[in-house]
């Protein structure tokens, strides 16, 4: 049968890695299947996922702690399981969290069909939050066999470690057609990873929703990756410059600049150690970003981003791709895109120009999406601020127009609204606020006036 985990983030949770963890999870290229895509929301909607979790979360005054849950249900390697039954029974076992919102994302993309479940942390009715303790957790494997049962869906069977089996399993079997070992699969996770992350803390929350342990320390030359099954990898054993520490760690502090404009301090330095000097493809020189910085656009990197991308990340997608316009790209064996240009450019590159592209072009199709939803942001930081609460009731508000009927039923009894005289009053005082005289009330109906 299926078997259940749960993703256990060390490091703590933010509203970036929920929004993160959220956009990797829903790829197409992850959960397509048959001209179907895999992606279900319960008690809310896949496109706005983000905005519904943290409107529930508002509401009820619970935006700290444990954000979110997220399990995993595994089917085994090499079992032919039909991805749209895997993601029926995953569904039938997100019934389990009764009041709560779920996004169920089956993935068709690795050796064994599997699906991740998102569970917001609070209760949308009762506002009670949702904790994990070993006797849920045995209820779920419980309920989990049942729903394997009722599907027809395989069962695990335990290995006989009495007997030594040196056949090669399927999942060995198809992972050596493709002429993947271990490293190149581990590098290509990173690499997806990469192009959904911002920071360090959102790309080793992507990691580990994969099973994969990272440990990327300061006071650590490396960064040490751990498998599923156990086995480690330092970064300087991958195929590729772009994979050390101090590449990774100067990538994300140009996308932090290209994202929140130039903190106020000391200026970040290239990954050789010397000063950052405008590298090229990052498209903040010093003069855009102090207009930026000017505009509002900027900010530190504690605060949230707004609805909409920022004029920056506009800037730079263009930018790009008038920089790359020209430009002759090819792939070496190692995976790595070498781009014609000049040499004098080329210690200022990380190699991973193109996943911060694919990053950027993401953000912005996600801002776009979400566009429609007033006093929203998309998957990475809601519209914070002295408004926060207020953008929530504006999200649900919209939420509820939204499913109400275009046409209400009216009957012969229906009256015109009744306003009361506290509101007379309000809508009379900010009359008079904005120039009209005091005895100005053409507009207004009583309703003694529509009898």
């Amino acid at each position: 049968m299926a078997i259940i985990s749960f993703t256990n983030y060390k490091r703590g949770q933010t509203t970036g890695c929920m929004g993160a963890v959220m956009r990797y999870t829903m790829q197409d290229k992850k959960t397509e299947f048959d001209g179907q895509r895999l992606v279900t929301g319960i008690n809310c909607q896949p496109e706005s996922v983000y905005a519904d979790f943290m409107t529930t979360k508002r509401l009820h005054h619970k935006t700290d702690g444990v954000l979110f849950y997220h399990m995993v249900q595994s089917f085994p390697k090499g079992e032919a399981v039909d991805p749209v039954t895997a993601h029926a029974a995953a569904l039938k076992l997100a019934e389990y969290y009764e009041g709560y919102e779920v996004l169920v994302c089956t993935h068709t993309d690795r050796e064994h069909i599997h699906s991740h479940f998102l569970i917001n942390s609070v209760n949308f009715d009762t506002g009670k939050k949702l904790h994990i303790a070993k006797e849920q957790l045995q209820e779920l494997r419980q309920r989990n066999d049942q729903v394997c049962i009722e599907f027809s869906l395989p069962v695990f069977q335990p290995k006989d470690r009495r007997r030594k089996n040196k056949t090669m399993t399927i999942g060995e079997y198809h992972t050596a057609a493709r002429g993947q070992s271990k490293k190149l699969q581990l590098m290509n996770l990173i690499n997806d990873c990469m192009r959904h992350a911002s920071s360090r803390e959102e790309f080793i929350a992507l990691m580990e929703s994969e099973g994969y342990r990272v440990r990327w320390e300061e006071s650590r030359r490396n960064i040490t990756y751990t498998t599923p099954s156990g086995w480690r990898c330092r970064d300087r054993l991958l195929f590729g410059d772009k994979y050390l520490k101090e590449k990774m760690e100067y990538e994300f502090r140009i996308r932090k600049e290209i994202i929140y404009g130039r903190t106020v301090g000391k200026e970040p330095s290239r990954a050789d150690g010397t000063d950052h000097a405008a590298a090229p493809g990052t498209g903040a020189d010093n003069a855009s970003r102090s207009a930026s910085h000017e505009s509002g656009v900027g900010g530190t990197a504690e605060q949230p981003l707004h609805a909409g991308v920022p004029h920056r990340e506009t800037d730079w997608l263009s930018e790009e791709g008038q920089r790359t316009a020209g430009a002759a790209s090819d792939s070496d064996a190692d995976g790595r895109t070498a781009e014609s240009g000049e040499a004098s450019g080329a210690d200022e590159r990380t190699g991973w120009e193109a996943e911060r592209k694919a990053f950027f072009s993401a953000r912005h199709q996600a801002a776009q999406t979400a566009a429609a939803a007033p006093g929203w942001s998309y998957m990475g930081g809601p519209a914070d601020g002295d408004g926060s609460v207020a953008s929530a009731v504006v999200g649900l508000g919209y939420r509820l127009e939204q499913s109400q009927p275009d046409a209400p039923v009216m009957d012969s009894t229906t009256m015109r609204p009744h306003t009361d005289r506290k509101t007379l009053r309000k809508k009379q005082q900010k009359k008079i606020a904005q120039g009209h005289a005091q005895d100005d009330h053409e507009e207004e109906q009583t309703w003694q006036q529509t009898m």
